[in-house]
């Protein structure tokens, strides 16, 4: 069976604050939606086939593209140092911040491949939304992974040096 995605039920794509301005680049976001302007060349671009939506990266891209953006493989987890970390356990685990990563990355990687379940009209449903920026929380309800309740926004406390990450 795939992976139950278990989030806080939160107002339906709740309006961000601001007035975006139009694209600036091939991204087709404006600001304050396309990020920090130094990584935005390495955002996806619009999609023009619905052959890219959804489509691998592959190992070679991604190591690639994490070179680029300054990280060193060395210092991935192992598979048995992301066991610990992703469940809690270990030097500094806390299983609430852990559950929120978990959370986090199972919707920023939510690709054909990687299959989130949410229940929609009380029937287990698998969905792919994560290269629009959406998902589907347990409650069935469309949302934004920038929404201000989103574990993959909410998961920046856990991840900021003194966080979880950082202690762990």
């Amino acid at each position: 069976m795939g992976i139950v995605l278990a989030v806080r039920s939160v107002p339906l794509l709740a309006a961000a604050p601001g007035v975006a301005r139009p694209a600036s680049s091939a991204t087709g976001f404006g600001q304050p939606y396309a990020g920090v302007p130094k990584y935005e060349k390495w955002a996806p671009t619009e999609s023009t086939m619905a052959a890219q939506v959804n489509r691998p990266l592959g190992l070679k891209a991604a190591d690639m593209i994490a070179r680029k953006l300054g990280l060193d493989k060395e210092q991935v987890f192992t598979p048995e140092q992301y066991a610990l970390f992703i469940s809690g356990k270990g030097v500094g685990g806390n299983p609430a911040d852990a559950k929120l990563v978990d959370e986090s990355v199972r919707i920023l990687t939510n690709t054909t491949g990687n299959l989130l379940y949410a229940n929609v009209n009380g029937t287990l449903t698998p969905i792919v939304l994560g290269s629009y920026g959406l998902f589907v929380n347990t409650a069935g309800l469309l949302m934004s992974d920038a929404n201000d309740d989103s574990p993959s926004r909410l998961v920046n406390s856990v991840l900021e040096p003194g966080g979880y990450l950082d202690t762990w």
